[in-house]
């Protein structure tokens, strides 16, 4: 077994246990994966708050049997406006549930990563005023870059959210939430 270390940003996270917690994190280097975060729900854990959702990390692993097992984390950027603006926290979700829903474990996607983070910094800066454009040009860049549309081809605004859904084989949770805010 090995460890290794990575920049990624935390997309999803269950919780596991007692103080565990499983987190799926959108990396650089290794694409998606699961990582299992041992106690960094007790109180006392110095991890804790550097696994939140939405944070952009340096975190360090060790390779385990079914989770790689998270032994260190460092926060580069925690995009804290991101969290002010209930427009703003929702199109991130949404953008997250896009992210862990398309792409496969371990395969890695620099272009969609950086792009995902180019969006982040840029949501921070400016929240989302009601009716953004933001969801619409993110999803039809994900679904070209992973071959799932022809780049060159329009893609209708109104065929997006049925591609999507086809695809994950379900009802996307947080386009529902934003109907309601947007």
């Amino acid at each position: 077994m090995k460890s290794y270390k990575t920049t990624g940003l935390i997309i999803k996270r269950t919780n596991f246990s007692e103080a565990d917690r499983i987190l799926t994190v959108f990396t650089r280097d290794h694409g998606k994966i699961k990582v299992l975060a041992k106690g960094v729900r007790r109180i006392t854990s110095k991890r804790g708050g550097n696994v939140e959702l939405l944070n952009l990390a340096e975190i360090t692993l060790h390779e385990g049997k079914n989770f790689d097992l998270l032994t260190e984390a460092q926060v580069i950027n925690s995009f804290p406006d991101l969290r002010t603006n209930l427009n703003t926290i929702g199109l991130c979700y949404h953008l997250c549930e896009i992210v862990d829903g398309l792409c496969p474990e371990r395969e890695v996607y620099l272009k969609i990563f950086n792009e995902l983070i180019k969006l982040l910094s840029i949501l921070n800066s400016q929240p989302v005023t009601r009716n953004s454009q933001t969801i619409s040009i993110f999803e039809t860049f994900i679904l070209r870059e992973l071959g799932f549309y022809p780049k060159d081809k329009d893609l209708p605004l109104d065929k997006i959210d049925p591609i999507l859904e086809e695809l994950l084989e379900k009802k996307l949770k947080s386009k529902s939430f934003l109907r309601k805010i947007v």
